[in-house]
């Protein structure tokens, strides 16, 4: 088995993507929660797009159902009742489609989750972004050295911040103990984002 450290964007296209079973790939990839946003999308991109073959036999089953009236004519328009039964008998009969609907389920709600990590880390400042408060009789350190010059912050980084807790622990909690710890660490705006998207 590949460690978590091992996989990269690459081994997934090369190593998961070319498997032909369609269910193992997609319980590889719910099975799977790590750090790395873009390797984690891909993760769950990959997923979804092996479920579309099982939602697609899903959807043929519920808009044509076999279904005769009482008089033994065909109806061309198929109650809501009927096509959910026959829905319902698609899956009791395809008992792996049904493994991969409910699969797809999952899926669809880490990749709902993961994009809303993604925003509220970008309303969470770097600890490089926040700068810590100078007295102003203490502005000047008589211990600097003297030929250090004043452009000594720390610069900004670019890449995505490491939110309150990690990608695993967000993806894998309740929504609710989530906002809790966002709030007890007074980031509001994180809690904004998260009511709003759910």
């Amino acid at each position: 088995a590949i460690s978590d450290n091992e996989l990269t964007e690459t081994t997934v296209a090369e190593k998961l993507a070319p498997i032909q079973d369609d269910y193992w790939v997609v319980a590889a990839c719910v099975d799977r929660l790590v750090e790395d946003v873009a390797l984690q999308r891909t993760l769950l991109e990959l997923g979804l797009k092996r479920t579309d073959r099982a939602c697609e036999r899903a959807q043929e089953a519920y808009n044509h159902p076999y279904e005769e009236d009482e008089d033994g004519s065909s109806s061309d328009t198929p109650s809501t009742t009927k096509r959910s039964a026959s829905l319902v008998s698609h899956f009791q009969g395809q008992p792996a489609d049904a493994s991969l609907y409910f699969l797809r389920s999952v899926l669809l709600e880490r990749l709902e989750r993961l994009n809303a990590y993604v925003d509220i880390c970008s309303t969470i400042p770097s600890k490089s972004d926040v700068e810590p408060e100078i007295d102003e009789e203490w502005e000047d350190d008589p211990w600097a050295d003297d030929g250090a010059n004043g452009d000594t912050k720390p610069k900004a980084t670019s890449h995505l911040t490491q939110g309150p807790l990690s990608l695993q622990d967000f993806l894998s909690q309740d929504l609710l103990s989530t906002v809790q710890l966002l709030a007890s660490q007074c980031h509001f705006a994180a809690v904004r984002t998260l009511m709003q998207q759910f």
